[in-house]
């Protein structure tokens, strides 16, 4: 069977589409080619998963819609074309499958749940809002080019990935927890401005969002966030935010992105994140042993 040459499938009898939905196909067949006929505009969830026979799959003009887990296991799975009508691929719908690249059209508003291991490449175009949870978890990504219409990414969108690069459009609003977590190499960029990343940062970039956007608008010197950050005292920080008019600046930008409550903990994260970017002038706290302890900070 793993020489048989790749031909168009007969259209089967028992291939059922029932108002435009494949939900049926002949898997006795052992296709390695399936092309969907013209007219259907679904594929069904877990239509298509483990089948392990199927390497290529053509998708018709006016197709719109590949459901949840329709392709899940399929580790043959090389390609696929995504036509301009498709609006949306389910959760999980190429898990463990063999596609290295793929395009997303701007008809897409929406990824779901991704998680293909092989993944290398991926291509977004203008019209994409929302980058799912997991999305690209676990996949082999280095870079991608974020589209200037994205303005949502999900917690553990490209966690464990291989991202190296993202540059952030201004209409990014929102990333969630993990992200871009274990993205040990990750580099943020705004503009033209480049931000190396730490781990802490890597886990926790919607919270560093604000701050950066910051220090790239108004020049300000960022450091390499180092983790002394979580052992800075809190008194100390509650002095530097009775003071500081730039800090207070900062912090209502991010609550007024957040679409979440911030929690107790994030505001903690938050105010030590924006005392060693430096947002402070030590000069100006009263209290001449924290100013002290600022710039020993600010240096490092």
């Amino acid at each position: 069977m793993g020489n048989k040459k790749l031909t168009k499938n007969d259209y089967d009898p028992n291939d059922v589409i029932i108002n435009g939905e494949l939900i049926a196909y002949n898997r006795d067949k052992k296709r390695h080619l399936y092309v969907v006929p013209e007219g259907v505009t679904k594929i069904g969830d877990k239509l298509f998963a483990g089948d392990t026979f199927i390497r290529r799959v053509e998708l018709p003009e006016g197709f719109e819609c590949i459901g949840a887990g329709a392709f899940d296991g399929c580790h043959s799975l090389k390609y696929i074309n995504f036509p301009p009508t498709l609006r949306k691929i389910g959760v999980k719908a190429f898990r463990n499958c063999a596609l290295e690249e793929i395009k997303i059209p701007k008809s897409v508003r929406k990824i779901e749940s991704y998680r293909n291991g092989k993944l290398k490449v991926v291509k977004f175009t203008d019209g994409l809002e929302e980058i799912g949870e997991e999305a690209f978890e676990n996949t082999a990504l280095t870079s991608i080019e974020v589209p200037k219409t994205l303005n949502t990414i999900e917690a553990y969108a490209f966690n464990n990935s291989q991202l190296k690069e993202v540059d952030i459009p201004e209409t990014l609003n929102y990333i969630g927890y993990h992200a871009f977590g274990k993205c040990v190499e990750l580099e943020v960029k705004i503009n033209n401005r480049v931000f190396q990343t730490n781990e802490n940062m890597q886990n926790n970039l919607g919270h560093f969002l604000p701050s950066l956007r910051y220090a790239e608008k108004n020049n300000k010197f960022y450091p390499n966030v180092p983790e002394i950050m979580f052992a800075t005292p809190v008194d100390s920080i509650e002095n530097f935010y009775r003071y500081s008019k730039d800090w207070k600046e900062v912090l209502e930008l991010w609550k007024q992105n957040s679409k979440e409550k911030i929690s107790t903990q994030e505001l903690l994260c938050f105010y030590k994140t924006c005392f060693v970017l430096g947002l402070f002038q030590p000069e100006t706290i009263k209290n001449k042993a924290w100013s002290g302890v600022a710039k020993k900070f600010i240096k490092e």
